[in-house]
């Protein structure tokens, strides 16, 4: 067995792909520890710094939601990160940027608001982000 796929709907190392989109999950997801350092909105996109324990082997870090927005102001969504360790024990600490395409959750707005710009509130970890547009 693989470490670090265990609950995360993988059984198969080589079906993991890291994605630039945000994907969709039902809930938050089991994932290898992973701690988010930083948040930027870039060019529309969301940058997010993250750190984890490796080096022997290639990780893969995506981003999820559930195509839900709760109530504020701004509308909040909350954004998951799944880390996928490959069963690397090595404990090299790590410090990654991985960059997000905002489009989903930008559309999906549109759409439920029914107006062609506003603001969400991002929420990955315990850092968040406004991301205007």
């Amino acid at each position: 067995m693989i470490l670090g796929l265990v609950g995360l709907g993988c059984d198969d190392p080589e079906e993991l792909s890291q994605s630039d989109d945000i994907e969709l999950c039902p809930s938050e997801p089991a994932s290898d520890p992973i701690d988010v350092e930083s948040l930027a909105i870039v060019d529309g996109k969301l940058e997010v710094s993250v750190s984890y324990g490796g080096g022997c082997e290639e990780h893969i870090v995506n981003a999820c939601w559930d195509q839900s927005f709760a109530a504020g102001e701004p509308v909040q969504a909350q954004v998951w990160l799944t880390h996928h360790a490959m069963g690397d024990i090595c404990k090299v600490g790590i410090t990654q940027s991985r960059v997000f395409d905002l489009s989903e959750l930008e559309e999906t707005w549109i759409e439920a608001y029914q107006s062609q710009h506003g603001t969400i509130e991002i929420h990955v970890g315990a850092q968040s982000i406004a991301h205007e547009f």
